[in-house]
């Protein structure tokens, strides 16, 4: 996390996306938590918002009926691939079968507790 707060890692992440964690800070912990979450990422020059336009949409609705993945799975693979992005940073265990991305987090998590599905 550190290479990422001091700018050594590029961070990829959606504007659907970070409403979404917006949405979640705000009702699970509070509205002041949302505002500061996302001051703190607006302030990261390392950071980049894609932008979802119909034609991604389209893209991830084909995406996510293909591989049976959730719609905004399904989004954050796609602009993955469009931004070239080789790796997730998530728990997700929807991304567990899903190739061609490394997720570090997933498969730590997986080392402890093991595969969700076994």
């Amino acid at each position: 996390m550190r290479d990422l707060d001091e700018g050594r890692e590029q961070i990829l992440i959606s504007a659907v996306h970070i409403g979404g964690i917006l949405n979640i800070l705000s009702k699970k912990l509070n509205v002041a938590s949302a505002i500061m979450f996302l001051a703190r990422i607006l302030s990261l020059k390392n950071v980049t918002i894609a932008e979802v336009d119909r034609a991604i949409y389209q893209d991830a609705l084909q995406f996510a009926i293909s591989e049976n993945l959730e719609p905004n799975d399904a989004l954050a693979i796609v602009l993955m691939s469009k931004y070239d992005c080789e790796e997730i940073l998530t728990f997700d265990f929807d991304f567990y079968g899903v190739r061609g991305i490394r997720k570090p987090l997933l498969e730590e998590e997986i080392k402890l507790f093991g595969a969700p599905y076994e």
